[in-house]
C-alpha cells in the first residue's frame, strides 16, 4: 500500500515544477565548472580539442567578467550558466541573450573568439537586474548597459 502511494504521489509530482524543463531548449548539460559555480558549456561551438577550445574553455575567463560586472553594478548574484554557441545558431542573429526561469547566458562563440567581452558583460548584465530587481530589462533604460558593458 505504501508503494502504491508512493507511486501515486511521484506521478502527480511529475509535472511540478517551475521554469522551462528543457532550460530554453539548451538542456542543462554543462562541459566545466567554475570555482565560482559558473556552469560552462563551450562544446556545442567548437570542435574538441586545438586551440579555439582551449580559448573558451576555461571558467576562469567568465568567472574574472562576471565579477568585474558584479562590482561594476554593485549587485551580486549566484554564478550563472553560460552557454557558448556556434556563429549564427541564436534567432535573429543575436550576439548574445539572456534567459530567465531558469536563468541562462547564452553567446555566439564569435564574440568570445575576438575578445568581445562587451557582448558577454551585456548578458551578464541583464541576468545581474533580472536576480536583483527581477526585472532583466529588455529595452536597455539602464544606465549600467553604457557603464558596465
Amino acid at each position: 500500500m505504501k508503494l502504491l502511494l508512493l507511486v501515486l504521489m511521484l506521478i502527480a509530482c511529475a509535472g511540478c515544477g517551475s521554469g522551462d524543463d528543457n532550460n530554453h531548449g539548451y538542456g542543462f548539460e554543462f562541459d566545466v565548472q567554475g570555482a565560482s559555480g559558473l556552469r560552462l558549456r563551450y562544446s556545442g561551438a567548437v570542435a574538441p580539442g586545438g586551440t579555439v577550445a582551449t580559448m573558451i574553455s576555461d571558467p576562469v575567463f567568465y568567472e574574472r567578467i562576471f565579477a568585474e560586472v558584479e562590482a561594476c553594478m554593485a549587485m551580486t548574484a549566484p554564478a550563472p550558466f553560460v552557454i557558448i554557441v556556434k556563429h549564427g545558431e541564436l534567432d535573429g542573429g543575436v550576439a548574445g541573450h539572456h534567459f530567465s526561469d531558469p536563468q541562462l547566458i547564452v553567446v555566439d562563440v564569435t564574440y568570445i573568439l575576438t575578445n568581445r567581452s562587451s557582448v558577454l558583460r551585456h548578458e551578464i548584465i541583464h541576468y545581474l537586474l533580472d536576480i536583483n530587481t527581477g526585472d532583466p530589462d529588455p529595452n536597455h533604460s539602464s544606465a549600467v548597459f553604457a557603464e558596465c558593458s
